[in-house]
This record gives structure tokens, C-alpha cells and sequence, in this order.
């Protein structure tokens, strides 16, 4: 049963919907239909007002993400690969990235904090813990990005702590459906 509790609060802390007690009254109908995130609520509250394409930036930004290497060849050609880093921005303001390692070693957190959208521009992320840039803990690193929503593509350019270089990444969201890449080829 603790096990099932466990579970319980990941999920609820990778995926932030609202959870609502079902009572036998209610029609079995409206039992079976799925729970309803903040994200969903807003687009039809924005749609119901005219705007069906407006969604604050903060969930905008909500979701699993993996790094991309963006990588030109000679001839001016960019390939991506895609690297075994992620990224999960949640609703409630927190953020962690991962390593999936391969083979002979488990997956780990490389570090965890939380963020806040600044502007439609910025925002930043404020390290709690660490294992790959221990000092940027407690550090608050702001970040300039571009969305593009389409290609569900994030692009970060920010500055770490005692560099004099801009730093850039390139983010691909995580998508509920198979990669072009992967589905068989007729």
C-alpha cells in the first residue's frame, strides 16, 4: 500500500491534474471521463473567451523535455542528436533534470530546484541540489528562450555563474506518440 502512495505522489508531481473524489451518486457517465489538468481548464476557459490559442507562458513551458545536440557538418547541413539528458518543468514551479543512463548504471537526478517565468522571454531556475555544478546551489541563473511550439522546440541561451560565454541549449519537448523516426516504413 505504501508502495501504491509512492506512485501516487510522483505521478502527481510529474503530472499536476487535479485529482476529484468520485461518489456513487454521480453517473457512471461522468466517472469514466478523464481527470482535467489546469492546462486543459485554461484553454477552454481562453477558447470560451475568443482566444483559443492563449495559454500563459508558465504552462507553456510545462512538460518532459530531452536535450538536443544541434550538429553542422561542412556543408552547413544541422543534424540533432538526441542526447539521454532530460528536463521536467512542472505546473507547481519546480523543475529536475535527468540522466538515462545505458547498460551498466541506473538513472540519476543530476540536479533539482524550482523556476519562475519572468516574461514571455525569461525565466529563471534556482538550483536546491546538484550533482553535476554543485555551486550552483542556491544560485538563480536566468534564462532567455524561444518556443517554438510547432516543432515543440525550446531554445535556452543563459550565462553560468563566473564564465564569460553565453551558454545555449537545445530542448525537445516529450510527445504522447511515436517519433517519425521509429514508425515502420511502408
Amino acid at each position: 500500500m505504501k508502495r501504491i502512495g509512492m506512485i501516487l505522489a510522483v505521478a502527481a508531481l510529474l503530472f499536476p491534474f487535479t485529482l476529484q473524489a468520485q461518489t456513487p451518486e454521480q453517473p457512471q457517465q461522468q466517472q469514466n471521463q478523464p481527470q482535467q489538468s489546469q492546462q486543459g481548464r485554461h484553454r477552454r476557459q481562453m477558447a470560451a473567451q475568443g482566444q483559443p490559442d492563449a495559454l500563459p507562458v508558465h504552462f507553456r513551458l510545462v512538460g518532459v523535455w530531452q536535450q538536443v545536440n544541434v550538429v553542422t557538418d561542412s556543408a552547413g547541413v544541422e543534424t540533432e542528436v538526441f542526447l539521454p539528458v532530460w528536463k521536467v518543468l512542472q505546473g507547481d514551479g519546480h523543475f529536475t533534470n535527468f540522466v538515462m543512463a545505458f547498460h551498466k548504471a541506473p538513472s540519476f537526478i543530476t540536479q533539482e530546484g524550482d523556476f519562475r517565468v519572468v516574461s514571455d522571454k525569461y525565466y529563471s531556475e534556482r538550483t536546491r541540489r546538484s550533482v553535476v555544478a554543485p555551486e550552483l546551489q542556491g544560485v538563480e541563473v536566468m534564462m532567455e528562450y524561444t518556443l517554438d511550439e510547432e516543432k515543440g522546440e525550446m531554445r535556452l541561451r543563459f550565462m553560468m555563474p563566473n564564465s564569460e560565454r553565453p551558454q545555449t541549449e537545445v530542448w525537445r519537448r516529450v510527445r504522447l506518440e511515436v517519433p517519425s523516426q521509429l514508425r515502420e516504413q511502408p
